[in-house]
């Protein structure tokens, strides 16, 4: 068996049971409990949940891979100062940059003839 200890994907995918990850310890649940547990399910319903399960683990792991991919060393980041949430100044701040633009870009299309107008909106519009 692999070493899994660092990921979950692999600790449920390496197992033959479904495993739990807590901050405090790993449980798995094999399929003879399960069975136990529940005896009105078959062995084709531990099956189809393990699969879910296996899946649902890839996913996740897909996810915070590509979510580490945008991690930045310390001192980067320091320089650049990043905020995952933007205090209310700054986002006051820009609703007034966007109201700003707006009012820019409804200028400059009154400007255009009306051909050239549907072409732009039909050309930039999302």
């Amino acid at each position: 068996m692999k070493n899994y200890k660092s990921s979950d994907y692999a600790a449920n995918k390496f197992s033959k049971g479904i495993v739990y990850r807590f901050a405090n310890e790993t449980i798995t649940v094999t399929q003879e409990e399960y069975l136990r547990e529940n005896p009105d399910k078959t062995i084709s319903d531990f099956t189809m949940l393990k699969t879910l399960s296996d899946a649902s683990f890839l996913e996740q792991d897909r996810k915070d891979n590509a979510q580490s991919q945008k991690l930045v060393p310390h001192d980067v980041a320091a320089e650049n100062i990043c905020s995952a949430t933007f205090s209310p100044e700054n986002l006051l701040i820009a609703a007034e940059d966007n109201q700003q633009q707006r009012r820019l870009i409804n200028q400059a299309l009154n400007q255009l003839t009306k051909i050239q107008r549907e072409r732009y909106i039909l050309i930039c519009s999302p």
